[in-house]
């Protein structure tokens, strides 16, 4: 773990250093790309850590909500096209027609299942292919959702199939040197199918491949049509314009304060940033105007949910969106329930912002 751990961090460390006696704009930002290639590999091994502590102390609960099924097994296999481009394989994707459109289960840790399969597929796999595939078997109201990922890699001897799923078990450590992991991907997969009641089956041969099956049962939606009840409009196809939109950034941390606003300035100009929710509440009892708050939840004196309870005293119309470390399965819908509009996670990723911008200002 401390290899695994410190060889993103010191590449950060060093290609940051080389930003700054970069001698063209070009090298400068061929160093800034490494630096985020490396950030997302770190971020990687310390949310699989936070996964394996909570999943072995017992604390991971199943968030079970409706979810579109179609649009998640879909979206699922594009979070790896740039690992499958730059080695070139073969992409091969079947996503059943007759799955339904709505079904009840925990979609967040249904996507963290595919995506660990999805990506220890593509990281074993040098040449040849990568096969996903979902299929369907209704009965009365249940769905049993059978997600197949094969691959045409180096494959697993019989004898380490004991303990694949251990974890931070890297099998062929010798021959991994250059593999990025932990080997805590298919311990946490594991332990999330079993705990939702499925089962995962691994088919390998030895230098030919593997093929891992997850069967899960899911609960039908009673109205598949209530997964459209709110809009019709298909986000991702809205290009954002809220130019003319006032946005409040309340985070103790400075650093953070800086990130918010240079994410935020791609879409508005109008940003105000304040690093107390005392000085939140400050500037709207001061009759300042505000379409959109950011509000960090884990600050000093005041927390975030102290900040929004307040606001909410003071019967202010404006969304609230939490901002907060808290990354773990479940925590969207725990603040949810709260009474905040949405939710980001640190660090913030700009394709979750521009989603959560799009819900506030055209999912009313």
């Amino acid at each position: 773990m401390s290899h695994e751990i410190r060889t993103p961090l010191n590449a950060i460390v060093g290609f940051s250093e080389a930003v700054k006696t970069s001698n063209t704009l070009e090298e400068a930002k061929e160093n800034v790309d490494d630096i985020i290639s490396a950030s997302e590999t770190l971020l990687g091994i310390v949310n699989g850590v936070l996964d394996i502590s909570k999943i072995e102390s017992g604390k991971l609960e199943l968030v079970n909500t409706n979810y579109n099924a179609k649009e998640l097994f879909e979206s699922l296999p594009k979070l790896i096209n740039h690992k499958i481009n730059e080695k070139a394989l073969e992409y091969y994707i079947n996503v059943a027609p007759d799955i339904p459109n709505l079904l009840y289960g925990d979609s967040s840790n249904i996507k963290k299942i595919v995506t660990n399969l999805l990506s220890n597929a593509v990281k074993y796999t040098e040449e040849g292919y990568v096969k996903y595939t979902v299929n369907c078997v209704r009965r009365d109201n249940i769905c049993r959702i059978i997600i197949s990922v094969e691959d045409s890699g180096r494959g697993i001897k019989s004898e380490q199939m004991n303990v694949l799923f251990s974890r931070f078990q890297r099998l062929e450590e010798d021959k991994n040197t250059t593999i990025e992991g932990t080997g805590l991907g298919l311990a946490i997969t594991k332990h999330l199918v079993e705990m939702m009641g499925g089962e995962i089956v691994v088919q390998s041969k030895y230098g030919e491949g593997s093929k891992f099956t997850v069967t899960l049962d899911q609960r039908i939606g009673i109205e598949e049509k209530q997964i459209n009840s709110k809009t019709n409009v298909d986000l991702s196809n809205i290009e954002l314009n809220i130019r003319d939109k006032r946005i409040l950034v309340v985070d103790d941390n400075k650093l953070n304060l800086k990130v918010a606003k240079k994410n935020l300035e791609k879409y508005t100009n109008n940003i105000d940033l304040v690093d107390s929710g005392y000085e939140c509440l400050d500037r709207l009892e001061e009759n300042e105007v505000y379409d959109l708050i950011l509000l960090d939840d884990m600050m000093p004196k005041m927390s975030g949910k102290e900040t929004l309870v307040r606001i909410k005293s003071m019967n202010i119309d404006v969304p609230i969106v939490v901002l907060t470390a808290n990354a773990l399965s479940g925590e969207r819908e725990k603040y949810i329930s709260m009474g905040f509009d949405e939710y980001l996670s640190k660090p913030i990723d700009k394709r979750e912002l521009e989603l959560v911008l799009k819900k506030i200002f055209y999912q009313k």
